[in-house]
């Protein structure tokens, strides 16, 4: 489709396997949050960083069992994403604390929109000391909020919760969630510019890494 509508530029933002039918198609490529080759610039937020802000954050509120809940992907590939960063930041923290790291590994996503995940709900029902919770991002924070109304956890007195992302919904949500705060916008604007300057034959590379905030709302 790429080649057949003579796009100018592509912004990758997709997890797929296999990029080489990107790369072939020899057009000024940036990556979003993913490393695809040396030559290709990647725009990204500080991952580490939220992830050791959330679990920080969590110790503070005194949570004794925190973890850390993502949508994995499977696969070696999965370490090209540099949203794994995020576990590595939250891990690293609680390590320095003298807490013990855990995750909580979801499936893919359903198509179907009604589906609940259950996996949630069985984490938390056979693990009732868990009192913290990173979510990888705020949509499956969101969920997880769900499974704690299901199984009458009270947030966030009985439960802590902590997003990525800082998207409209975690301010819709009740009670509101707190969050890791991406500059969107900013990255976004990193991204056009990057392209233009490869249209006007410039060579541009490297790792272009945002400052992530920490937003604390009624979740924690």
């Amino acid at each position: 489709m790429l080649k057949k509508n003579r796009v100018d530029a592509i912004v990758m933002g997709s997890s797929v396997l296999d990029v080489q039918h990107y790369l072939d198609l020899n057009l000024p490529i940036v990556s979003f949050d993913r490393t695809i080759a040396g030559n290709i610039p990647i725009v990204t937020s500080d991952n580490r960083l939220g992830g050791s802000l959330a679990a920080r954050l969590l110790l503070e509120k005194d949570c004794r069992r925190p973890v850390y809940v993502y949508r994995g992907l499977g696969g070696p590939h999965h370490r090209a994403l540099l949203a794994s960063g995020r576990a590595q930041g939250f891990d690293e923290a609680l390590r320095l604390a003298g807490v013990a790291p855990f995750h909580i590994e979801l499936g893919q996503a359903s198509e179907e929109e009604d589906r609940t995940d259950e996996s949630i709900d069985r984490f938390l029902e056979e693990n009732p000391d868990v009192d913290g919770i990173f979510a990888s991002s705020d949509v499956i924070a969101a969920e997880v909020m769900q499974a704690c109304h299901r199984l009458s956890k009270r947030i966030p007195r009985d439960m802590k919760l902590i997003g990525y992302d800082d998207v409209h919904i975690a301010s819709l949500v009740t009670p509101r969630l707190s969050t890791i705060r991406q500059p969107i916008r900013e990255m976004c604007q990193r991204s056009v510019e990057l392209i233009a300057r490869q249209l006007e034959g410039e060579e541009v590379a490297g790792l272009h890494s945002f400052p992530v905030t920490l937003i604390e709302r009624e979740t924690t």
